[in-house]
């Protein structure tokens, strides 16, 4: 029988070569900020002010830029663009859900 991976339909021996690593953690890459660097790039009193915003707000929402350092957020794309933890992939979403395997990595817009 056929396997259809998206818009791919596979002959049974071409999905038995893939099978064991088809929708699985196969990678995690160990992306890691420079020597020096930090985390944070906000101000500890905009860290103050959003989290006063998200207390007070209903809904409970606060919008804080410049959370991530800029060395932080190369090592967030390095790290997505190199791991194999994407499963899903629709329109604006690149995605992954939780697996018995291990996969416990979550992915957005």
């Amino acid at each position: 029988e056929a396997h259809t991976i998206g818009a791919v339909v596979l002959s049974p021996a071409q999905f038995g070569e893939i099978k064991h690593w088809h929708n699985r953690l196969a990678h995690v890459h160990d992306a890691q900020l420079p020597p020096g660097e930090t985390v944070l790039g906000a101000t500890s009193s905009a860290l103050a002010e959003a989290q006063a915003t998200y207390g007070s707000a209903s809904p409970s929402v606060a919008v804080v830029d410049g959370l991530l350092s800029a060395a932080a957020l190369e090592a967030a794309l390095e790290f997505a663009m190199r791991s194999t933890v994407w499963w899903d992939s629709k329109a604006g979403y690149l995605g992954t859900y939780a697996r018995a395997e291990g996969g416990t990595f979550s992915g957005g817009e």
